[in-house]
């Protein structure tokens, strides 16, 4: 993951089975955090006014191009395959980006 360094933001949290406590502990926050503003942005979405159809548009058109400059950024794969192998990181970036 060292390498991931040079992509991912500091704030990214890495662990795996082998892993110290403080590790595991870390990456269990991260999780509860992210599961905590999800909620937040699922409840923000269900009481809120219904956004302009130009503006769900223009932010799937975004999405998109987002997705097509993941799938060609061959750095962030790379990184992917040495950590989890060629399938996988081939399987994952589909999934994460399918377009």
């Amino acid at each position: 993951m060292r390498q991931g360094r040079q992509i991912f933001s500091q704030d990214c949290v890495c662990t795996s089975p082998g892993d110290s406590e403080a590790a595991t502990s870390a990456f269990t926050a991260y999780a509860l955090a992210l599961l905590r503003l999800h909620l937040e942005a699922a409840e923000a979405a269900l009481t809120s006014p219904p956004r302009p159809a130009e503006a769900v548009a223009e932010t799937e058109a975004a999405h998109a191009r987002y997705c097509e400059q993941q799938l060609r950024n061959d750095k962030t794969r790379r990184v992917l395959a040495h950590a989890l192998g060629d399938s996988f990181a081939d399987d994952y970036l589909r999934m994460m980006f399918p377009f």
